[in-house]
């Protein structure tokens, strides 16, 4: 079994039900979350005039080999609304593969760790919630190293709540990490995020 991180985002429609259904649909295709991080609302990135993200982090354990992961990532965003031509802008659903275990790789559609894992808070303030020592694949600096280094303001990434899953998701995998309850004043952090 491979360990895989994906980062989930949305700004389209119901952001947190996408992406709670994104997790379930996922599971379903043999991607077992092992840890789950807070939702938090982040802006668009380059200052887009779009509605706010939501956005978080899953690590999960999966024996897909990456380019098959990659593929079920595209057809899960696709079969959450995404339309398979749009690179930017608003979206119901958007999954990016970060890393892969220790893998590293760059292909003309595959690179791995995720290329600009290390310059998105977004992503890296989730990731630093599941396990803030962890360096990604070819990195000398944890996660909380790589977001300490970014220039953020603060409260441009806040904590939003919790990823709501359905029962069978919810009850079917051996956690080490789930977030907990959550309150929105329990934390904000400087990050400017997006998909």
């Amino acid at each position: 079994m491979k360990h895989v991180w994906i980062a989930l985002g949305s700004n389209l429609g119901d952001r947190a039900d996408l992406l709670a259904r994104a997790v379930a649909l996922l599971a379903e295709a043999g991607v077992s979350p092992l840890a789950v991080s807070h939702l938090y609302e982040t802006l668009p990135e380059h200052g887009r005039d779009e509605p706010l993200y939501i956005n978080a982090v899953v690590h999960a354990e999966t024996p897909l080999e990456p380019r098959a992961l990659l593929q079920l990532l595209q057809q899960v965003e696709r079969r959450l609304g995404r339309s398979p031509v749009e690179r930017s802008g608003p979206r119901t659903c958007d999954l990016d593969l970060l890393a892969v275990d220790d893998l590293r790789a760059e292909e003309p559609d595959l690179t791995l760790p995720h290329p600009r894992l290390h310059h998105r808070p977004f992503v890296l303030v989730p990731l630093c919630e599941l396990d803030p020592n962890w360096r990604p694949p070819g990195f000398r600096e944890t996660v909380s190293e790589l977001l300490a280094a970014l220039d953020t303001e603060p409260g441009e990434t806040c904590l939003y709540g919790c990823l709501e899953l359905a029962e069978p998701v919810a009850n079917a995998y051996p956690w080490r990490h789930r977030a907990g309850p959550c309150h929105h004043d329990d934390a904000q952090t400087g990050a400017e995020g997006g998909p």
